[in-house]
């Protein structure tokens, strides 16, 4: 008796499990008015993040993974150097941002020469590069399965040609809620070429 009310509550545990990370319900990200009210009252913060993170040479996610394993990152922490480094975090924190990407002049060098792998010195690298950083603001989801990013897109070289005028999150729950739509990528204009950008998989 005792085991087979073992097997049906670990039974049940699984349905849940499986409801929790099939049926991407759980999703709540903040409104694109909620994320505008923060760009304006912290918009200093955001430039100031993009200004620093146009400085540095190497690497494309701030704050790298850790344990810092690939040589970019390290390479990245070092030409910051500490002091840039905390007040980056404490500039992510006042704006509510978890982690930045940016495309670095070494990113750019990468897909100029379709390697990957090298690491050439500095001087060696373009001397400019379009800038385009994203700090993530909202993220959810699984490694495997439905996930949802809404972040804080700055790209002065390209307007996304996914703007839209509508509420990103009633565009992801048109997505969400049609079986025969994978996912997608919408965006909204804040102020110049700041952006809030939505990015849905299922």
């Amino acid at each position: 008796m005792a085991r087979k009310i073992l097997q049906i509550s670990l039974a049940a545990t699984l349905l849940a499990f499986m409801v929790m990370g099939c049926g991407n319900r759980g999703f709540n990200p903040p409104s694109d008015e909620d994320m505008i009210r923060n760009f304006h009252a912290h918009e200093d913060a955001f430039h100031e993040i993009a200004g620093i993170l146009s400085d540095c040479p190497y690497g494309s996610t701030y704050p790298p993974f850790y344990p810092v394993e690939r040589a970019e990152d390290s390479l990245c922490l070092a030409n910051l150097g500490s002091e840039k480094c905390v007040w980056l975090d404490r500039l992510l924190a006042v704006v509510g941002g978890k982690r930045v990407y940016f495309r670095s002049r070494h990113s750019l060098w990468q897909i100029e020469h379709h390697d990957f792998h090298s690491i050439p010195p500095v001087d060696e690298l373009p001397d400019t590069v379009p800038q385009s950083i994203s700090v993530i603001y909202y993220q959810a989801g699984w490694s495997v399965g439905p996930s949802l990013d809404k972040v804080y897109l700055y790209n002065p070289a390209n307007t996304p040609n996914d703007t839209s005028v509508y509420d990103l999150n009633e565009i992801y729950e048109i997505i969400r809620d049609d079986p025969n739509m994978p996912g997608g990528v919408a965006s909204k204009r804040i102020k110049g070429d700041w952006y809030i950008e939505l990015s849905y998989d299922k």
